[in-house]
């Protein structure tokens, strides 16, 4: 399939020309998820397990209760036993239709008048409902037994079909779309960018872009944010991941005479990083900014300029100035806690013997890997 000569925005599933025409560029699509037609297992067919045939006008719920009956006669189940120990022929049945099969519906009490015609399940009916609805009640209430799945024409990278077939190669010979290239992390993508195969009349061409995205992807590096990948939702940050993509953000659009005001932004962040962390807080203030830290960390007080030692205690307890100035003025404060542990006055014993957890308040996490899990 042809798509003209290539522009930038084609390959921004935010918009039209890129966007994958199924899921629109949303990467997933909302599917009817038979589990969650079925609000208790362990409730009977006579108790109402299928939730969705429990709702709806007085009609259409008396037309349910009919082709409820109708099925429970056709396939021979007890509607009293628990929907869970059910036979499977009778759920496949129930859930996607009888394979024009045709079962006999008897919609009068004195049996006159039968109908008899294939089922066609519970999640095509829904379907079929979701689609033909001008109700957005109707298509909310449908809404809650439907689940969000990858999308099945692009997988879930959300772009078209041609902007997934260009790719990037590497000194190493691997190629990359741009849908691959945003699965890698900060570092991963790093080392690829600097490891491009390019002639020297695409260097030429590419370099400027070459040269803001690898300033970009340090700045990440920088912050102790190399391991998020750069497809990562934003929903899924710890507060403190948030909050230095936006200090990196800062760094790399070069503003001067800015107060910023980071509140523990070491927070979530490996003890290992926090050198990064400082050094790009000192390059935040050699461009002429003023910094503003709330931190408990020892490392980043013993790095401020200024320090403010508020307190004498927390909470109810503190609201006063302390001490403040260099970290040997804070050492030096007689009524600083902060100070007292500074300059080792006071410290934190360690145990001589942990105390162990009791079996029962033990919780074991087995092959995680969402996020940061590994």
């Amino acid at each position: 399939m042809k798509c003209g000569e290539l522009a930038p925005r084609q390959f921004s599933f935010n918009r039209h020309l890129g966007a994958c025409p199924a899921c629109h560029g949303l990467g997933t699509q909302l599917v009817l998820d038979p589990d969650l037609m079925i609000s208790d297992q362990t409730k009977t067919l006579a108790e109402g397990a299928i939730t969705p045939w429990r709702h709806g006008t007085k009609r259409m719920r008396a037309y349910y209760r009919h082709l409820q009956t109708a099925l429970i006669k056709h396939f021979h189940v007890n509607e009293d036993v628990p929907f869970g120990d059910l036979p499977k022929s009778f759920k496949a049945a129930l859930y996607f239709g009888t394979n024009g099969e045709p079962i006999e519906m008897e919609f009068a009490a004195n049996g006159e008048k039968k109908i008899k015609k294939p089922f066609e399940g519970l999640v095509p009916q829904m379907q079929r409902l979701y689609e033909q609805t001008q109700s957005e009640f109707t298509r909310n209430r449908i809404r809650a037994f439907m689940t969000r799945e990858p999308c099945k024409e692009c997988g879930g990278a959300r772009l078209k079909p041609q902007i997934l077939a260009v790719t990037v190669k590497e000194g190493q010979g691997r190629e990359l779309n741009i849908h691959q290239f945003s699965q890698q992390t900060v570092e991963e993508a790093l080392q690829f960018i600097g490891n491009l195969d390019l002639s020297e009349q695409q260097q030429t061409v590419v370099n400027d872009v070459v040269r803001e995205i690898r300033s970009r992807l340090q700045f990440l590096a920088n912050v102790g944010l190399g391991y998020l990948t750069l497809n990562r939702e934003s929903g899924t940050l710890s507060g403190g991941e948030a909050q230095r993509i936006r200090l990196a953000t800062q760094i790399g659009s070069g503003l001067a005479g800015v107060l910023y005001i980071l509140d523990e932004p070491s927070i979530g962040l490996h003890q290992r990083d926090n050198a990064r962390l400082l050094g790009t807080l000192r390059k935040l203030r050699d461009l002429g900014n003023s910094v503003i830290v709330v931190e408990h960390d020892e490392e980043t007080i013993r790095a401020a300029d200024h320090i403010i030692d508020l307190g004498p205690g927390a909470g109810p307890r503190g609201g006063a100035i302390v001490a403040q100035g260099t970290i040997e003025n804070i050492a030096r404060a007689k009524n600083s806690l902060t100070g007292d542990y500074l300059s080792g006055r006071a410290r934190i014993a360690i145990p001589n013997q942990r105390p162990q957890p009791r079996p029962a308040g033990c919780l074991t996490v087995v092959a995680a890997s969402q996020n940061n899990l590994q």
